[in-house]
């Protein structure tokens, strides 16, 4: 489970599906680094683990739409084949690098 500090999630499933296990808390959990990847690019601070307490589980299939507050420990189970999302985390403290792209989603094909 991962959970940002300061940033919202939206998931949109746009093919396949799985579990979204959301709510808990983090127990000595490993948090990312100040100059880490997952802070400047992807999430921005961050903490991950095995999350205890409150867990919430939700079928999550084609079409559905799930937004996940800062500080909200959350992940993926029963990925039966697999699960593709659209990601959406609006940055608004500015701290994720401005205009990265994914490299997998520039490459040529």
């Amino acid at each position: 489970m991962i959970e940002h500090d300061n940033t919202a999630e939206t998931y949109i499933v746009i093919s396949g599906g799985g579990t979204l296990v959301t709510g808990g808390e983090i127990i000595n959990g490993n948090r990312s680094g100040p100059d880490s990847d997952v802070t400047k690019i992807l999430n921005g601070p961050s903490c991950s683990g095995r999350a205890f307490g409150n867990i919430v589980t939700r079928p999550m299939s084609v079409g559905d739409i799930s937004i996940i507050p800062p500080g909200v420990p959350h992940g993926w189970t029963d990925i039966t084949d697999h699960v593709d999302y659209l990601s959406v985390r609006p940055d608004p403290d500015k701290v994720l690098q401005h205009g990265y792209a994914n490299p997998h989603l520039t490459e040529a094909k």
